[in-house]
């Protein structure tokens, strides 16, 4: 894939899977870009608001040559602090995994001017929120590849220690 700014086309053929990678995060299996590679992971039970209950939070970021990242949040039961101010450029209504979700592309991301793709849902059945932070991808780019994302079968006690890892091809 070409190494392109944030709002420029991708050069890629329409239709082709051969560039993409499945990694599994929590209970979701993503479909990454090849290019991306797995930069960091955290699994760690945080004290809730207020210090109320705790939650179980995982983060995945993947990162690529060009610096553009792609990082999943997962929270069980909730996440355990109010997001950062956010301004929005544009929001849309799509499908994550085969349940909606929100997609917004910002023009301020935690208090400072930032161009991200960002993708929210909640999960009842797993009893988590979850959240994707994309730079270098287009909110519809981001949409393709959630859209195409599955559920792994598990509880989500399992999900929650389940981290991040790629799955080897068959």
């Amino acid at each position: 894939m070409a190494n392109r700014k944030f709002g420029q086309m991708r050069t890629t053929e329409k239709g082709n899977l051969m560039g993409l990678i499945s990694w599994v995060a929590a209970a979701f299996i993503l479909a990454l870009p090849s290019s991306y590679q797995l930069e960091s992971q955290r699994i760690e039970q945080v004290p809730g608001p207020g210090g109320i209950g705790s939650t179980i939070e995982t983060e995945c970021v993947w990162k690529n040559d060009q610096g553009e990242t792609v990082m999943f949040s997962w929270w069980n039961p909730f996440p355990p602090r109010p997001g950062e101010p956010m301004v929005a450029a544009r929001e849309t209504q799509g499908v994550w995994a085969g349940e909606s979700a929100s997609f917004v592309e910002t023009k301020i991301y935690n208090g400072a001017a930032s161009r991200v793709a960002v993708a929210y849902q909640q999960r009842p059945s797993l009893q988590a929120q979850t959240r994707i932070v994309a730079t270098g991808l287009e909110l519809d780019e981001l949409q393709a590849l959630l859209k195409a994302s599955t559920l792994k079968d598990m509880t989500a006690d399992a999900a929650s220690k389940a981290g991040c890892g790629a799955i080897p091809p068959k």
